[in-house]
């Protein structure tokens, strides 16, 4: 990896794909609380870690369109949602993913005539997770292996995946990840099931998932569709913890 620009990213939240309505990321990131534990005897402050806690600010343009940005934020749901911010389009990057509660949707008209809100997400559960690129928004026609990517070694504690289903025509979309230790070039080789998302039928609606598994995971890992489906549009990201 180098360093990198901000440009060419995209913007996923829970199966809607704004990237074209995202003006700035005001902040991403995570934070741990400090408790301190000072003994008398200490000339110092004494601190330890406590619980961890994520965020993620952005502002958007508005656009009220079927499937755009007014229609994914609008409603204010209750229930956790997937944000899923890409630093680049190719299997490999980076990912900073935030499971959590949206806590606002705020407008503001500029004097200049711009109409763009403002957007808090804040972490439940989890802080915020930093994963790999397995798949860009792209469409499945049937069920397909995307090419793999090599980690470089095993890793022994588990990972996370990141699904975000955008739509689908027909049939049942089965999401998986999956990994290999003898693969050669993300093609070839033995390949096994590390985990599984939750079937996506009809009615296709936008939907994503953080789904964890533990142990072993292989240096290759790659993003799989299977079942009987047409026409399936998401994208996946795999964390190693």
């Amino acid at each position: 990896m180098a360093k990198q620009s901000g440009m060419n990213h995209r913007f996923y939240v829970h199966g809607y794909d704004l990237s074209g309505d995202i003006a700035v990321i005001n902040g991403a990131g995570s934070t741990s609380a400090i408790q301190e534990v000072t003994g008398l005897d200490k000339s110092a402050y004494e601190r330890i870690y406590g619980l961890e806690d994520g965020k993620l600010s952005f502002n958007c343009f508005f656009n009220d369109a079927s499937s755009q940005e007014h229609a994914a934020l609008k409603a204010l749901p209750r229930t956790d949602r997937l944000i899923m911010w890409l630093l680049g389009v190719t299997a490999g990057a980076q990912v900073a993913c935030l499971l959590g509660k949206q806590m606002d949707y705020d407008w503001n008209r500029g004097a200049d005539g711009a109409l763009m809100g403002t957007v808090n997400a804040k972490g439940n559960g989890y802080a915020l997770e930093w994963a790999l690129l397995l798949k860009v928004k792209g469409t499945h026609a049937s069920a397909t292996d995307e090419t793999g990517i090599n980690y470089g070694s095993q890793t022994t504690a588990g990972a996370v995946g990141f699904l975000q289903h955008f739509s689908a025509a027909s049939g049942t979309v089965e999401y998986d990840i999956e990994d290999s230790s003898d693969s050669t070039n993300g093609v070839d080789g033995v390949w096994a099931n590390l985990l599984a998302f939750t079937d996506v039928a009809t009615p296709y609606a936008p939907t994503a998932e953080r789904v964890a598994v533990a142990g072993t995971v292989e240096k290759w890992t790659r993003a799989s569709t299977n079942g009987t489906f047409t026409n399936a549009a998401f994208s996946i990201a795999l964390k190693r913890n």
